[in-house]
Order: C-alpha cells, then structure tokens, then sequence
C-alpha cells in the first residue's frame, strides 16, 4: 500500500497496521504536494479557467493580516445543497472574518499550494478529503471539518481528536458527494467553528501551534533520509528485487 502522507501523521496507525492486522507493506511516501513545490520553488502557473488570476489573488491576500483569512475548498466531487452553500455564506460572513471561497471554480494542487502557503491564510474549510488534509498539514494550517460521507468522517476525528490541529463544525449525518447539504449545518456552527480557529484565545494559538509542527515533521519527511525520502528508497529496491525474481520472492516489509 502506498500512502501520500508521512509516517509521523500516522504513528501509531501504522504499527497497527503492521503488528495487529499484519500487513508489511505500507509505504507513506508524501507529502507530495512538497515534493511538487521543491520541483517549483514559485508553485504559480498559468490560470486559464480561473475566475481571478493568481496574481489577483496574492495582492488581496498580502493586503490581510497574519493568520486572519479562511480558505474554504471542498474538491470537485462535492455538490452542496443550495441550502446548505447559503448557510455556510451566512456563517462565513457573521464571523467577521474575510475569507476566500473556491465555489465556481475548483483549484488545481498548485492552486491550493499557493494559496494554503500564504501567511494571511489562518484557516481551511474542508471535506476532509485525505489530499486536502495532507496538504493543509503541510502548511501548517489549522482546518475547520465538514465531513460528507466515507471516511471523511474518521479523517474528521484524525484531526480534532487525535492531532488537535482543527475543529468540527457538527457534521453528523452521511450523506453522497451528489447530494451533500441533505442535512444542512446551521450558520451558526459555521460562524462559531470559524472564530475559534481564528481568534486569539489559547485555544486557537495550541491549534496554529500543533499545524506548524505538522508542518516541521512533513517537510523533514521528504528531504534526503526523512521517513518518506527512506520509504520511497526501500518501496523501489523491494521492487527491483520482486522483478529480479520473476515476481516469486515476496517483497520486504
């Protein structure tokens, strides 16, 4: 199994993994999306289909202060309710917060890179799609969780529970990609989730904290002899190796 995440993010689940349920095969070989960002250093490129160009988007963002704006994604498969998508524009705009909110046109990775990475961004909303977590973890951004089905929901837990890198905002039923919003969360879930990530009281600072020393093991993770540089390393030679014998020896763990 290959994993883009990092063994630091996933300790004690891996030893689990491996000594409970005995599979030896897991090789967490991310954050990718760092690994894309060492390849360029500027993580921009040309937006065609982009409703503001990057360029547009910078100079908003350098105009706010340190940690005071929320980023809210929720991919390409997710179809919020227009019920729900008014909620959440009502939350947004009662926190007293600014925020940028990638409705009508959906960023590519290095969209999200490059917003993700700006020191103005305090906050990312999300489904808790694992890519999106992962990369919010790798900026050192603390997340507010609005799980639709699947394991977003465990992933949403991984965050607020475990790491204390986020906070929910009282998503409760499963729903499907096409039908999210079936259960709406109110406005008010929405406004009060947003200022605890990003007001000033303890609580939020342990969460900036915690994402930022995230954000220290992920990046130590893919450079020469990190724990996903190594995974990598070994995930190739036991493939060499499984290919040099006709793929009868069974691969290292």
């Amino acid at each position: 199994m290959v994993i883009n995440g990092f063994s630091e993010l996933e300790t004690e689940y891996i030893e689990y993994y491996k000594n409970i349920m005995g599979r030896k095969r897991i090789w967490h070989v991310g954050p990718l999306q760092l690994i894309y960002q060492n390849d360029d250093p500027k993580v921009q490129r040309s937006q065609k289909t982009a409703v503001v160009s990057d360029n547009e988007l910078v100079s908003w963002l350098d105009s706010k202060k340190p940690d005071s704006v929320i980023y809210i994604s929720f991919g390409s498969a997710i179809r919020f309710s227009n019920k729900q998508l008014y909620e959440i524009a009502c939350g947004l705009e009662a926190s007293g917060y600014p925020f940028l909110w990638a409705l009508l046109w959906v960023p590519e990775d290095d969209d999200d890179m490059l917003i993700l990475n700006h020191p103005a961004i305090g906050g990312f909303m999300t489904h808790c799609g694992w890519n999106a977590v992962v990369e919010a973890l790798s900026f050192g951004v603390p997340t507010i969780t609005l799980p639709v089905f699947s394991e977003q929901f465990y992933t949403e837990r991984l965050i607020s529970q475990v790491l204390k890198t986020g906070v929910e905002v009282g998503a409760e039923k499963w729903t499907y990609a096409f039908d999210a919003g079936k259960y709406p969360v109110s406005r008010e879930k929405i406004a009060t989730a947003v200022k605890k990530i990003l007001d000033d009281g303890e609580e939020a600072e342990g969460m900036r904290k915690r994402a930022r020393e995230m954000k220290e093991k992920a990046q130590k993770s893919v450079e020469e002899g990190g724990s996903s540089y190594n995974n990598l390393t070994a995930m190739i030679e036991d493939l060499k190796e499984f290919r040099a014998n006709n793929g009868k020896a069974a691969m290292k763990s």
